[in-house]
């Protein structure tokens, strides 16, 4: 903080970086040891590691069976087959992403004000968190034909016969299917923001217009909340509580 020849200035900030490990717990013991909590962080997520997608027939009667719904079509997601035993099923799930409360946390900002103005800004921050989008929104049709709506971004983004090597989600089939609705890196998204939470621009009056109206002081604002995100999902608020989107 500081005054200088009428001039007020004043900056602002803060950090948080907190990182944890589970070292024991009491969950069974695991097939493979990478299906373990321990050594990674509370709420680990896991999940399975999209290669990408299906381009034909052939390719998915060459590639490991995919156990999560009897019939594989060409632009399903295609998952890695971890514990190379030839099939893909939960055993396939790893540790992936980081756990939806950020390790790392901030926010600064300040007030400047001179004679009779004053701004003030604020923006706050987080870093290495991961979000899964998931759910009705999300997914196409996840509860029945003509279910929900399917948004642009997925929609837009779909894998089709046109263009098979653009594509960032899975075909839009109008029906559930379960496989391309399993937690996996294709629907993992970095959670880190940067928000312009708060700015604020005023004029105070000068006292010798305001005593006339017996007023002490009278303060004009313009105030404005959530006004920007930077962000990496785009779809749906860096906040939010879950991948479907609510708050």
């Amino acid at each position: 903080n500081n005054v200088a020849n009428g001039l007020f200035y004043s900056f602002r900030a803060n950090v948080t970086y907190a990182r944890n490990t589970v070292i024991e717990n009491d969950e069974p013991p695991q097939r493979y040891a990478y299906q373990s909590a321990k050594g990674h962080p509370i709420d680990q997520p896991f999940g399975l590691i999209g290669l990408g997608f299906f381009k034909d027939q052939a390719e998915i009667d060459k590639s490991p069976r995919q156990t999560f719904q009897d019939i594989v079509r060409p632009g399903d997601i295609r998952y890695e087959d971890v514990n190379g035993d030839g099939v893909i099923d939960n055993f396939d799930r790893v540790p992936i992403g980081f756990p939806r409360t950020p390790e790392f946390m901030y926010g600064f900002g300040g007030t400047v004000a001179y004679k009779n103005f004053d701004v003030s800004i604020f923006f706050n921050g987080a870093a290495r968190a991961s979000l899964y989008l998931n759910g009705p929104s999300i997914f196409p049709f996840l509860k029945g034909q003509g279910s929900y709506n399917v948004l642009r971004e997925f929609y837009d983004n779909r894998w089709t016969k046109e263009n098979p090597d653009g594509a960032k989600y899975p075909a839009v089939t109008d029906d559930l299917n379960v496989n391309n609705y399993r937690q996996s890196t294709i629907y993992m998204k970095d959670a880190s923001y940067l928000r312009l939470r708060n700015a604020e621009i005023a004029y105070t009056l000068p006292t010798a217009l305001t005593q006339r109206a017996a007023i002490s002081s009278l303060r004009i604002f313009i105030n404005g909340l959530n006004l920007y995100t930077w962000d990496k999902i785009k779809v749906m608020d860096p906040e939010s509580n879950d991948g479907v989107g609510s708050y």
